[in-house]
């Protein structure tokens, strides 16, 4: 998919980019992101001279960590027409547990949807750490953490049971040097449902600020869903 096309895909949805605000973050980095469904970040993946390093990083070397994923996983497939999943895709999970009026509000980009047979398994996230310490800590499990929103988010709109997240990066910049790692994470319902009852409450917080801007008792019915203090 095009990058161009890809943006226009994602534009006015919920992707997995911003799930882990929603799901922890302040009530201020919430209200942040409330501009997501009007004027989502476009999505580029062409490296310029004003693209940040550590962006510029993972754009050079996700590629690399993909092919050796698949280089130990020769029973896996990748899906296709996979690179951006919403209520609109074949990958689109029917059971997933959203209301109607908040589906056609949320997609996901994931890295690689991965088929056993004909039948979705895992997706795929793929994470190249432009700074060393963090390499060490991701490496070591410590940033999973930060991740495991965004990958149970993509696997619930897919119907994946499985979520891989596969860490890798030179070590030092030397490019003949990796470090990688995968960490494959189980999609449980009790881990799930906190994360659908968040993005609900934050669309239907968007929602009723589109449709009532102006009204008093309806800012405090947003103030309420954010979780702010009155």
């Amino acid at each position: 998919m095009e990058a161009r096309e890809h943006e226009a895909k994602r534009q006015g949805k919920v992707t997995g980019s911003c799930i882990k605000t929603i799901c922890d973050g302040t009530p201020l980095a919430k209200n942040k992101l409330m501009d997501v469904l009007n004027k989502p970040k476009p999505f580029r993946r062409a490296v310029t001279s004003r693209t940040p390093a550590p962006l510029a990083h993972g754009i050079k070397w996700e590629p690399w960590a993909r092919s050796r994923f698949w280089d130990d996983h020769p029973g896996l497939d990748l899906a296709p027409d996979a690179d951006f999943v919403d209520v609109d895709s074949p990958w689109w999970n029917p059971s997933v547990p959203i209301r109607a009026d908040h589906r056609s509000l949320v997609g996901v980009s994931p890295d690689g949807l991965l088929l056993k047979g004909s039948r979705c398994h895992a997706l795929l996230e793929v994470k190249c750490p432009y700074n060393r310490d963090s390499l060490y800590d991701s490496i070591n499990g410590g940033w999973v953490k930060k991740w495991l929103h965004q990958m149970l988010w993509g696997a619930m709109l897919t119907g994946a049971p499985w979520a891989v997240l596969v860490i890798a990066s030179p070590t030092e910049q030397e490019t003949s040097v990796y470090k990688y790692r995968e960490f494959w994470v189980s999609v449980e319902q009790s881990r799930t449902v906190p994360i659908m009852n968040a993005v609900a409450a934050y669309i239907d917080r968007w929602q009723l600020n589109v449709r009532y801007p102006d009204d008093l008792r309806f800012r405090r019915r947003i103030k309420a869903l954010s979780g702010a203090k009155k």
